[in-house]
């Protein structure tokens, strides 16, 4: 069962392979194969028949000269004279080239006259192909009955027949020539609009939407490219609605995070400029007053630097919120601040570069902030998961 599902498994391979050749090829073999089939059997259905009839033909030839004999043979056997039938036989020899021997034989075999073309040493040697025998109703002398028997030459007639086969031969492979030639022509006519149309495929699968497959005719291969234009025509119209509904969505995106920008540098400077200040101001009175009052209290002074890590923290908040460093100095200036004061906080080692030419222009503000937040989640993503001993930050500009 094992072999028979291997024999099987092997043969579903050789039958895929087979059908998996180009349409071009298969067309082009099945036509060619068709007419040289058809040109074989034709060929060898003529050979045959003409050899069937050349061969019933030239029997016969030989009945009608051994019934043309007998009649002669007969009279010279009335005068029991086997000189002139000696002569007789010769005679139809000579008369007739495609003859090849003439004999009169007893019936113990003894040749009584013989005359022949072809050189054999009795009567039962190299005998030509086509034989016929007569019995004579006179006897020699002897009162024996005699048998003429007349051979035809088979050369004559191959050679005859093979003249017929030649022409035909080469007509025959002529007309397989031609039909080699129309097949090249209808395989080009059938897979030409469907190489075409795949070719049209593949295009459009690797995003070119606006191929279109050529129609060359009306036929099923013509109404198929036709139909492949429209889903073509389809699927462009459903991408450039797609395009301008990701334009539309981009455009709104920029807009809202231009908006939470726009809020984070209000909330940033209102920490920093009414807080921060606020704060200071507190600070400040808290310093004068515990002076004044001469507080000796160690509460008096964790209040104040209470305040001031208060103070640190609005700062610290704002910058986090929207350094104004950003918007004054661009973000090589920005990245800098950012790390000097995250080192502060953590435990392991942030080193920074920026890799651009000294005189190169200032990015679009939008690029500058979406860098400076891409490195601030970064940031926090290796401090609350990464638990590094070293980090880097690299800031490149190709071709500056």
């Amino acid at each position: 069962m094992e072999r028979f599902l291997g024999w099987r498994a092997h043969w579903n391979r050789l039958l895929w392979r087979l059908l998996s050749v180009p349409l071009y090829t298969k067309i082009l073999s099945i036509v060619i194969l068709g007419a040289a089939i058809f040109g074989s059997i034709t060929l060898y259905q003529v050979w045959s028949s003409m050899h069937r009839v050349h061969r019933e033909m030239a029997q016969e030839r030989a009945e009608n000269l051994a019934i043309s004999l007998t009649g002669q043979l007969e009279n010279v056997l009335a005068a029991k004279d086997l000189a002139e039938l000696q002569e007789r036989a010769e005679l139809a020899v000579a008369i007739y080239p495609e003859c090849a021997f003439v004999e009169v034989v007893r019936p113990n075999g003894e040749i009584v006259a013989r005359a022949a073309t072809l050189q054999s040493g009795s009567s039962g040697q190299a005998l030509p192909q086509y034989v016929t025998a007569r019995t004579l109703v006179n006897s020699d002398a002897t009162g024996q009955p005699l048998t003429l028997r007349v051979g035809m030459e088979d050369e004559s007639s191959s050679r005859e027949l093979y003249s017929i086969f030649w022409p035909l031969f080469w007509t025959l492979a002529f007309c397989l020539l031609v039909s080699e030639v129309l097949a090249v022509l209808m395989a080009r006519v059938v897979a030409g609009p469907i190489r075409s149309l795949m070719q049209t495929t593949h295009r459009v699968r690797t995003g070119d939407f606006e191929a279109r497959a050529k129609v060359y005719a009306d036929d099923e291969v013509g109404q198929l490219a036709e139909a492949f234009n429209q889903m073509a025509e389809s699927l462009q119209a459903y991408r450039t609605q797609i395009q301008e509904k990701d334009a539309v969505r981009v455009q709104l995106l920029g807009k809202i995070v231009q908006a939470q920008e726009d809020e984070r540098k209000v909330v940033s400077r209102e920490l920093h400029d009414q807080l921060g200040q606020s704060l200071s101001k507190v600070l400040l009175s808290l310093h004068s007053a515990f002076k004044e009052c001469g507080c000796v209290n160690m509460r008096c002074g964790t209040v104040e630097n209470e305040v001031r890590d208060a103070i640190d923290e609005v700062r610290r908040l704002a910058w986090a919120m929207r350094p104004s460093i950003l918007d004054d100095f661009g973000i090589d200036s920005a990245l800098e601040r950012y790390l000097q004061e995250l080192q502060k906080r953590v435990e392991f080692v942030i080193d920074y570069r920026c890799v651009a030419r000294p005189d190169a222009p200032r990015m679009p503000q939008a690029v500058e902030v979406t860098l400076y937040r891409v490195a601030q989640e970064a940031m926090t993503n290796i401090i609350r998961h990464a638990h590094p001993a070293h980090a880097s930050v690299v800031l490149l500009r190709p071709g500056t």
